[in-house]
């Protein structure tokens, strides 16, 4: 899970969409980044929209983020009812996708969420704080709404330029998985390129069907291949959570490179998928 993921439900709010198309976001490379043209966050071509605010928040649908979607939260005190068309989230430094074609209806004096794709970095060596808008289209044309609660983009951000880092700075493979009922052990070895930076890695995290943890924690990855033992275990195998779960596994790792904030960033686990599926099968025979 996202580990910026920690606000409540906004009451009396409206939801635009139950779910979205998936999104997943894959940050660019280097040399995609120097080849992408900023977004500012401020177009003076398009009107405000006068009497609306939005602010960027996350709500209980907690694989949102994972998605690649955000919520937009927009109150409407325009004094007239809104029909709202396209919209698109614009924010300093990513690449963002319009949202799925969708038409929307916001009485005068009405709260709802709109889920927008929040993007991909452009580049990871911007330090400014992210700015963001909405522009969408409204029944007299289109206009925009600034927005607060960037500092969710922040910090998205930072995690898309970890996982670009730690993906260039070692190579992942998977032994062979141990099965034991509703468990599966399995050894990671990380191999750090030449130059690689060091990296910290604090934790790991799996999901609300398989939880991860590592044997051992912190574990430094240097200059030579170093072994992440990594246990998963079933945490529900309910109908109800195999039904909700749009991410049924992962190994989301909490890692430090060279000393700087911890981040998240996630290791490919497609080599222990069956596994996977065969500890989520037992607690399923085992709790019928």
């Amino acid at each position: 899970m996202w580990s910026l993921v920690a606000v409540g439900v906004i009451g009396g709010c409206g939801s635009d969409i139950a779910s979205e198309p998936s999104a997943n976001p894959t940050p660019p490379t280097s040399t995609e980044r120097t080849s992408t043209t900023t977004t500012t966050a401020a177009d003076d071509a398009v009107p405000v929209l006068t009497g609306a605010t939005g602010e960027l928040i996350i709500t209980r649908q907690r694989d949102l983020l994972d998605r690649g979607f955000i919520n937009v939260q927009i109150v409407n005190d325009t004094g007239d009812d809104l029909l709202i068309g396209d919209r698109r989230l614009i924010s300093t430094n990513f690449d963002t996708p319009a949202a799925p074609p969708r038409t929307s209806t916001l009485g005068d004096g009405r709260t709802v969420n709109l889920q927008v794709p929040y993007g991909t970095v452009i580049d990871c060596s911007a330090d400014t704080p992210v700015e963001s808008r909405l522009e969408l289209e409204v029944d007299d044309g289109r206009r925009q709404i600034p927005l607060t609660g960037t500092d969710l983009l922040d910090q998205i951000q930072a995690e898309q330029c970890a996982q670009v880092a730690f993906d260039a700075a070692v190579e992942p493979t998977f032994g062979d998985a141990v099965v034991d009922g509703e468990v599966a052990s399995v050894d990671v070895v990380l191999t750090p390129v030449d130059g690689a930076p060091v990296i910290t890695i604090e934790r790991g995290d799996g999901t609300v069907l398989v939880g991860t943890e590592l044997v051992e924690q912190p574990v430094v990855v240097d200059k030579s291949p170093t072994t992440l033992a990594v246990v998963f275990d079933v945490n529900r195998c309910d109908p109800h959570a195999m039904a909700e779960v749009t991410k049924r596994y992962a190994l989301d790792l909490t890692v430090s490179i060279e000393g700087g904030e911890p981040q998240r960033v996630e290791i490919d686990i497609a080599p222990i998928v069956d596994d996977l599926e065969t500890i989520v099968a037992n607690c399923r025979a085992a709790n019928p």
